[in-house]
């Protein structure tokens, strides 16, 4: 664990954006450890870094991730959560997003540390987001609103993500990645390094196989990130007591279902924050008991109103009427999408689910919420 002073378990959260020095930083428990000579003394903070006792793992890689390496970015990040493990990410497109948004349907934190300031956003399409991690995780800028973007703003950003963790994993990377230079930061300070270990024909497989070379755990599945998670807990490099984070409001109980690769295991139940306006509201009265998710009848005139109407995109649309008409069933990216086209639909249903119009079951099934029944028909008037 890094250095730097005594830190609150419980950072408090900031709903504005706030300048603090690297000494607040590592008080608050932004940072585990100083970033080193890095040239800037201050940070901008919004959000929560989340309790200090949970551990924290860095899921990173390429921008243009292939559909079978988005899907498993994504299980890997919902499997970290199911173990109490909070993910913090870049906020790059690709794999990053993938791992933040993931991480919010499964109801953990997470964190995104930006190369620049924290608006305009960086990718700018990724703004929504941003905002939504805010308002439920935390976000770390090294420059302030309005800054432009320096080239070597992208390694600092690296510099300071692990400065913040207690592990990497890059999922896929090609030889000129900028994965690599994180996790090059990431084991010049002493911290642990995954790599998924593709095929040498996959794309983006060449600076995984380099790091694995140089001795990072190969983590192909997750189970395996699982088992290595709980090396690492055993080996004594991460806290060992996990605690939920605190972020706005009144902690609510959220049962972190298995799901995906993880169908089978037992549920686990821990503390997922609530924002002012949390999307779980609008799922209505769903059941995540010891059965799973609870399925509702597809008849729109039984379910409450939307007070906020989500303005979703064409392909969300068509989407949403998709899950809808599997019922009672759900849809299965794996059952009805070429692997090619996984990933998309992946992140699809991923942005479908932080609106609360889906969930997906403990067999990897997403059923309509009531929201999302609702929100269904009113596309069809």
């Amino acid at each position: 664990m890094g250095q730097g002073g005594a830190r609150r378990d419980d950072a408090p959260a900031v709903e504005q954006s706030i300048e603090i020095s690297l000494e607040e930083a590592l008080a608050l428990g932004w940072l585990r450890r100083d970033r080193g000579h890095a040239r800037r003394r201050s940070l901008f903070v919004r959000g929560s870094c989340g309790a200090e006792a949970t551990a924290r793992l860095a899921i990173v890689g390429s921008r243009a991730p292939t559909g079978e390496q988005a899907a498993l970015a994504g299980a890997l990040a919902e499997a970290a959560v199911q173990v109490g493990w909070a993910v913090w990410s870049g906020g790059a497109d690709g794999v990053d997003t993938i791992a933040h948004r993931a991480t919010l349907h499964a109801g953990g934190h997470t964190v995104a540390v930006l190369p620049a300031g924290m608006t305009p956003a960086t990718p700018a399409k990724n703004a929504a987001l941003f905002d939504r991690i805010g308002d439920l995780g935390g976000l770390l800028a090294a420059a302030v609103d309005g800054a432009a973007v320096q080239p070597a703003a992208f390694r600092a950003r690296n510099v300071t993500l692990a400065a913040a963790v207690d592990a990497l994993l890059v999922v896929c990377a090609s030889d000129r990645s900028g994965s690599l230079h994180a996790a090059g930061r990431a084991r010049a300070i002493g911290l642990p390094v995954a790599t998924v270990p593709w095929s040498p024909r996959s794309p983006n497989a060449a600076g995984g196989h380099a790091l694995l070379e140089g001795g990072a755990r190969c983590v192909a599945s997750p189970e395996a990130l699982l088992r290595w998670l709980a090396a690492l807990r055993s080996a004594g490099l991460v806290d060992s007591a996990p605690s939920p984070a605190a972020v706005g409001g009144e902690p609510a109980q959220r049962s972190l279902l298995p799901q995906g690769p993880l169908a089978g295991r037992e549920a686990r139940t821990r503390s997922a924050p609530l924002a002012k306006q949390d999307a779980a509201a609008r799922v209505g009265a769903i059941d995540a008991g010891a059965g799973g998710w609870q399925r509702y009848a597809a008849d729109p005139a039984a379910l409450p109103a939307l007070s906020n109407p989500v303005q979703l995109t064409a392909q969300q649309r068509t989407l949403l009427q998709a899950v809808v008409g599997s019922h009672p069933h759900g849809l299965s990216p794996a059952a009805v999408a070429p692997v090619e086209a996984r990933g998309a639909m992946v992140s699809l249903l991923l942005e479908l689910a932080l609106e609360g119009l889906v969930v997906m079951d403990r067999y990897g099934r997403h059923l309509a919420t009531p929201a999302g029944l609702r929100a269904a028909e009113k596309d069809i008037e």
